[in-house]
């Protein structure tokens, strides 16, 4: 048996097709530094080739082994927490819906179950699809992002800051654009040619301002958040230095404020500092949300209605279920969602790939600040926005694109071990 030979029958036995070419160089990489040291010692070109063959073991033992070694594996853990808090989430609208707590006719329940079903399918679809196909396409993606921003202004059957009207029906695309110019930004700094010079900070810059310019005329105060959020971890773990980064970031501020000058907007933003200076108005929901957790027994106080906390089932879920079922709940739903983040973290820094651990550090971001808003804006710790609790809260636009993001990063996960063009560069300091 020749070495080509050799080779084609280890890679035979390795199931997962796409890590066969990077296993393949690296035997004959092994391969060559085993014959050459034999050929050091004087041993013909033939003995040399047999005695590397020997050291490698038997093909059929070796590529067993490599298919083990190499075989794609899921993050089981994630897919379980984010599970639990789905039908967590399900089970808090029942229970909502059937005591009727809620004035609204609206079918929430079964609307959730159908968002459950399609985030389902598409977290479980895109966990098998190679997410590498998504960085060819990351200027028509942003592209794509930018055009349904646009359209926004014009489609808000109220004015602005809505959706697109489908089927005469309004649908929200503007919370789900974060996720999506998250997707295209990756794919746009980890491509070989960007380097962290004047030229790309200046085209970094246009591509954090067009979006904020957007929200600001949407308006989106809480998809700015969402947006500034992932795109400066994408700059800094892209090989920006700090500078670099923080140059970015003070842009920010001068362009919201533009937008957001009225005084009562600024109101809305500091009230939480201190909600009973105006308790009947910019107060009022901060000090709803005190009563109803100071309130929360260890075991609940069941299902009561919260008339005086507006959105219970979407921005202020988490008060309800700690209102409804009690601090033990509460608890074991901060655990899980601590556990979650550090899960995904965790998988991101195990990916090789550069675009893939881009990807998943930006989604990890994301979803971590989303989850940190939520909670801390309950506890009066942030101002109140428009951000839902991941997984949990009643909304299918951002329910998807959450379980988007999630299959995107199991689907890098799932392929940890491919080593693709394009090194990851170290980050400057």
């Amino acid at each position: 048996m020749n070495l080509q030979e050799y080779l084609d029958q280890v890679c035979s036995l390795i199931r997962f097709r796409e890590i066969r070419p990077q296993v393949r160089k690296e035997l004959e990489s092994h391969l060559d530094e085993i014959i050459e040291e034999s050929l050091q010692k004087g041993k013909g070109q033939q003995e040399a080739e047999e005695e590397a063959l020997r050291r490698m073991g038997p093909a059929q033992q070796l590529g067993q082994e490599l298919d083990q070694a190499h075989r794609p594996r899921f993050e089981w853990s994630l897919i379980l927490i984010s599970g639990i808090f789905t039908a967590l989430g399900l089970f808090t609208l029942y229970s909502i819906q059937s005591h009727g707590l809620l004035r609204s006719d609206q079918p929430y329940l079964s609307t959730s179950l159908v968002s459950t079903a399609v985030g389902a399918l598409m977290l479980l679809s895109l966990s098998f699809w190679d997410y590498a196909h998504l960085r060819r396409a990351s200027g028509k993606l942003y592209a794509a992002a930018i055009a349904l921003l646009f359209l926004s202004l014009f489609t808000h059957p109220q004015g602005r800051g809505y959706g697109i009207i489908i089927t005469f029906v309004p649908v929200n695309f503007i919370p789900a654009t974060p996720f999506l110019l998250l997707v295209s930004v990756a794919g746009i700094f980890s491509r070989p040619s960007w380097r962290w010079k004047a030229r790309e900070w200046g085209k970094a810059l246009g591509l954090l301002l067009i979006p904020i310019l957007f929200y600001c005329l949407n308006p989106s105060f809480p998809s700015i958040i969402l947006f500034v959020g992932g795109f400066l971890t994408l700059v800094r773990f892209s090989g920006a230095n700090w500078k670099q980064t923080l140059g970015l970031a003070v842009v920010v501020p001068f362009i919201t404020m533009m937008f957001f000058n009225k005084s009562y907007q600024w109101e809305r933003l500091t009230v939480f500092l201190h909600p009973w200076s105006n308790p009947k108005g910019m107060g009022y929901n901060n000090i709803q949300l005190h009563n109803a957790l100071y309130h929360a027994k260890l075991h609940g106080q069941g299902a009561i209605p919260l008339d005086r906390i507006p959105n219970f089932h979407t921005d202020f879920i988490f008060a309800y279920l700690v209102n409804a079922f009690g601090w033990l709940l509460g608890v074991l739903v901060l655990g899980l969602v601590f556990l979650l983040i550090i899960r995904l973290f965790k998988a991101a820094y195990t990916i090789k790939d550069y675009y893939g651990r881009l990807l998943s550090l930006g989604s990890a971001v994301m979803i971590m600040m989303e989850f940190a808003w939520n909670l801390l804006m309950t506890f009066g710790l942030l101002p109140i926005i428009d951000i839902p609790l991941p997984f949990i809260s009643y909304g299918g636009t951002l329910f998807i694109s959450q379980m988007l993001l999630l299959g995107l990063v199991m689907s890098a996960y799932r392929r940890r071990d491919l080593e693709r063009e394009g090194d990851c560069p170290s980050v400057q300091t």
